[in-house]
Parts: structure tokens; sequence; C-alpha cells
């Protein structure tokens, strides 16, 4: 009897000892695994809390377009009481024509791989219409798995609307400008009725090229002017295509800059055509500017007219071509009298 329980004792190194190994690590990868799922729910819901924190309006999209996430900002942005009015539906149903043709090139070129921004306007789910500046791009899916789209869309709205205020701003104060030159011209006119017609022709010449300038100036809200259309518009037919050379790339100026040189280019047309190169047939102009590492250069050359005599005064036309340029450009202007033809140079730092 003693022999068979002997039989029965566990021995302190056989198989009960290896299950009980087994066991323990199978606690510790339960446990490794407990503490890897804590730490992916805390990793998701961390991820969750800064999706929701952004007032940005985030959705993600099945490649297909559908819906799947929103976020807690895009939900007040979109105006959507119950997410359930707006999970499952497609993104581009919720635009309409050059909107919604904007947001179907751009769901194509994320469902590729690749992204696109657009800005459009489309109406929250209450029917508010506002507009959108959306950025789409592909989300790699794991493991072999299909990605989805990301659309991040601003609210724009408050800015657009103040853009357009901006505009109808411009525009009467456009208005207003045209109304005040005009005043001003006819008092001119007035008071130098006795006067030479010449000096008519100057005085209203100049305020035209102050009007051109300005136009454009409010055309960008008096941020920037185009040399290029600047000096298009200035010349006008003061200088014939088949006389005038204009050679230059795309510049901006700021206001004060542009309307000083708009009053020096016609300035100097109407010299040329009364005395210089524009005053016969076969002479020309040259105009040529450029801006290379900052440093603008702009050069007037006349040819082919009467011989040029330097004058023995400075008259309004000169002051004002030299005075204004060098004092808004602070830069530094030369008038050449060569009896060839007036040559002006402008450099200044923009």
């Amino acid at each position: 009897m003693a022999s068979d329980i002997s039989a029965t004792v566990v021995d302190p190194n056989g198989q009960d000892k290896g299950r009980g190994a087994g066991l323990s690590q199978t606690r510790a990868a339960l446990k490794l695994s407990e503490l890897a799922l804590a730490e992916s729910l805390e990793a998701h819901a961390f991820l969750q809390s800064v999706l929701d924190a952004s007032k940005d309006c985030i959705k993600v999209l099945t490649l297909d377009g559908v819906i799947v996430f929103l976020n807690d900002g895009g939900r007040t942005a979109m105006e959507v009481d119950d997410i359930e009015l707006i999970a499952g539906r497609s993104w581009t149903s919720l635009w309409d024509g050059e909107g919604k043709l904007a947001a179907e090139r751009a769901l194509e070129a994320a469902r590729n791989g690749g992204s696109d921004h657009f800005v459009g306007q489309s109406p929250t789910l209450k029917g508010t219409l506002k507009y959108w500046d959306i950025t789409v791009s592909h989300l790699p899916g794991a493991a072999g798995r299909p990605g989805h789209v990301l659309s991040i869309a601003r609210d724009i709205t408050v800015e657009k609307d103040a853009e357009a205020q901006r505009d109808l701003l411009s525009q009467e104060l456009s208005h207003r400008i045209k109304n005040s030159l005009s005043l001003a011209q006819a008092i001119g006119l007035q008071t130098f009725r006795s006067a030479d017609t010449s000096k008519h022709q100057d005085f209203s010449g100049r305020l035209a090229a102050l009007a051109t300038a300005q136009d454009l100036l409010l055309q960008t809200r008096w941020a920037s002017v185009s040399v290029p259309a600047l000096v298009r518009k200035t010349l006008g037919p003061l200088c014939p295509a088949d006389q005038c050379e204009v050679d230059g790339g795309e510049v901006s100026l700021d206001g004060r800059k542009g309307l000083a040189l708009a009053l020096a280019v016609h300035e100097l047309a109407t010299n040329a055509v009364k005395y210089g190169a524009l005053s016969v047939p076969g002479g020309k102009v040259s105009l040529c500017w450029s801006l290379v590492d900052g440093q603008f250069a702009f050069s007037w050359t006349e040819s082919g007219g009467p011989p040029v005599k330097p004058p023995t005064s400075k008259g309004f036309g000169t002051r004002l071509i030299t005075r204004n340029l060098e004092g808004d450009f602070m830069g530094t202007v030369t008038l050449n009298y060569s009896p060839t033809g007036l040559v002006l140079n402008l450099s200044a730092r923009l």
C-alpha cells in the first residue's frame, strides 16, 4: 500500500511544475494584452479628444465617399444635432453646382492616393449657407486593409462676408474718387479759362493718369499694382503700338509707388508726343523694367525723334517726374537729354 501511495507523489520537477509555468506565462501574456488594450483605448480616447477640440470640420470617409466619422467641431459647424443624420451619407451629396464638381475631383484625387484643396459653398444640415476651405487627402489602410479619405473643412464664411463688404466699399470709394476727380477737372478748366488750351490738356491728362492708377489699385484694395497693367493703361492712345516697345515681366508695386510711376509715365509720354520721339512718324519709345534680388530698374528711352536739347529750366513736368519718383521710390532717377533722344533711368530697392 505504501508503494502505491508513493507512486502518486508529485515530483516537484515533473509535469505539474511544467503546467504551472505554462499557466504563469499565460497570465503574463494576458496581462500584457490587457495593458496593450488599455494603452490602445487611452490613445484612441486621446486622439478623439484632440479631434473634438478642433473647430474645423473633420470627416473620415470611405474610399467611395461615405461619411464614417465627424468630430464635435464638425457637428457644431455643420449644425448636426444627431450624428445619425449624417453618418453613412455620401460626402459629395452635401454639395451643389461647382462645389459638387470640386468635391468629386478632390475625392477622386484622394482615392488615388493624392490630395486636393478647394474653396466652395455648401449649406449646413439646417440650411445655413456657408463658405468652406477644404483639404482632402488619402489615409492609408493598415495591414492590407482599404484606406480612407480625410476631409478637413474650415468655415470661412465670416472672412468671405468681410471680403464682399470690402469689395462693396472699394466700388463705392472708386465711384467717389472718380466724382472728385471730375469735379477737380471742372474746377481746373474754369480756373485756366484764359490759359492756353495745352494747359487744359496737360491738367486733364494728369488727372486721367491719376484716375487710371487708382482704378488699378482699387482692384487689389490698394495692396499692390501690376507694372505691366499700369504701363499699358497709362500709355493708352498716347503711344501707338508700332512706336512703343514695352519689355518687362510681372512686378508689383505698392500704392504710393504705383501712383508715382503712373504720373511719370504719363508725363514722359505727353512730352514725347509734343516734342520728342512720338511727335514724328519714325520715332520710337522703349520702356523696360526688371526686378532682380529686390533691385527695381525702370528705363524710358526715346529714339528717332527731333534732336534733343537740354531745357534751360526745370518745368513742372520735370519736377513731377524726378521728385515723385525719387521721393516715393526712395531711389535714384537720372534724366539724360541725349541728342538722339531722352533717356530716363530709375533704380530703387523694393
